[in-house]
């Protein structure tokens, strides 16, 4: 059977890890993330996804899945504050195809749907306490920093 990328990378992690991985942060989630769900069925996941019309879905599949889950309705990033969420239709369908997040209201942006203002939280503030922990971002300038608060955390609650 091949396995994707993500799956094997999960399946080495877990082999190296001296204590089993408790909870995942899982900053967004779109619908769902399928390798996270196989890889930690028994881990807590805390799903950071600021982009609306994705949170029934979510709420829908990790449900079903039977994971332990709790749906953090806003933006992740460095500072705590509040962005705007951009949601456009760019291919002339109606429906949202993608999503930006902004420090402002910008009117003028291509198949532009609606303007949501979006809450924005830090992983410290969240999760002070939390330990044996994965997080994974798919917001590019949140890599370096959530991995960094990653470390950070488990040098505050050694094994």
């Amino acid at each position: 059977m091949r396995n994707s990328l993500n799956t094997d990378s999960i399946k080495l992690l877990n082999s190296l890890l001296k204590q089993p991985i408790e909870a995942v942060v899982d900053v967004g989630v779109q619908y769902s993330t399928p390798f996270l769900m196989e890889g930690y069925p028994d881990a807590f996941h805390h799903l950071i996804e600021p982009v609306t019309i994705y949170h029934e879905s979510i709420r829908q599949n990790y449900s079903k899945s039977g994971i332990k889950f709790n749906l953090i309705e806003a933006a992740a990033a460095d500072i705590e504050g509040v962005l705007y969420q951009h949601l456009q239709c760019l291919d002339g369908g109606g429906k949202v195809t993608h999503s930006q997040l902004m420090t402002a209201e910008k009117n003028s942006l291509k198949g532009l749907l609606k303007i949501v203002k979006t809450p924005v939280v830090t992983l410290d503030a969240l999760f002070p306490n939390l330990s044996n922990y994965l997080v994974k971002s798919t917001w590019m300038e949140l890599r370096k920093k959530s991995f960094a608060v990653g470390h950070r955390q488990s040098e505050m609650h050694p094994s």
